[in-house]
């Protein structure tokens, strides 16, 4: 089961990496649970993949199309989570962001079930979404 787990995760991230959209659509429980933590427009809890995909193309609007995943970090399995460190950047606006999180997965029929964000740095990330 970990090893499933581990490759449903990998093959997310590595989607999210190369922009191959439909993939990450495919991955996403439409149940999905998605935990953003903050203090800013995009934090909270979103409950369905439709409501993460909003999400996503907010954060593309605002970023005026520059906020990207650059890389993760090797991954932790236990049973059907999955933790792991993403590198984010985005160019635009202002001063732009570059940032480090701490995802942590739950993977349910081969699809990410649940994602528990932390950033490693919410004050920038707060500063750059805004409310």
């Amino acid at each position: 089961m970990e090893n499933a787990t581990k490759k449903t995760v990998e093959s997310f991230l590595n989607a999210l990496l190369n922009g191959d959209m439909e993939t990450v659509a495919g991955l996403i429980h439409p149940d999905v649970k998605w935990t953003q933590p903050g203090n800013n427009r995009f934090s909270g809890i979103r409950n369905s993949a439709a409501e993460v995909f909003e999400m996503s193309a907010g954060w593309q609007a605002v970023s005026e199309g520059t906020f990207r995943l650059t890389g993760f970090s090797p991954i932790g399995v236990n049973g059907d989570e999955v933790a792991c460190i993403l590198h984010f950047k985005a160019t635009s606006p202002g001063d732009g962001l570059d940032i480090d999180n701490i995802d942590v997965y739950s993977v349910r029929d081969n699809k990410i079930a649940s994602a528990k964000i932390f950033s490693l740095d919410q004050q920038a990330e707060d500063s750059f979404w805004g409310n």
